[in-house]
């Protein structure tokens, strides 16, 4: 029996699957990954913490996104708002 091809963005199966399930298992990762990257950044090599950053605007990108399409088009505020304004505080914060 042949597997049903995968697609590697979210990580299910394109043939059918729980595709909210995918991406919170998707993102998960990648923010495992990022911690994991800056932790040893801070710990081990500096320039590693620095690694991290673009790990965390790619997780930002579907928030800021969602932000868009509910506050500008729609004209109402949302959770989205308010993670793309916490994450943007803290990248240009240095947190």
């Amino acid at each position: 029996m042949v597997a049903p091809p995968v697609d590697a963005r979210r990580m299910t199966t394109v043939q059918g699957g729980n595709s909210a399930t995918a991406d919170v298992a998707y993102g998960l990762r990648t923010a495992t990954l990022a911690l994991g990257v800056t932790t040893v950044g801070g710990l081990v090599a500096p320039p590693l913490s620095v690694a991290g950053l673009p790990l965390l605007v790619y997780m930002g990108i579907p928030a800021a996104q969602t932000t868009y399409e509910q506050f500008w088009l729609n004209g109402r505020p949302n959770r989205a708002l308010a993670e793309t304004v916490v994450l943007s505080v803290c990248l240009v914060g240095g947190y």
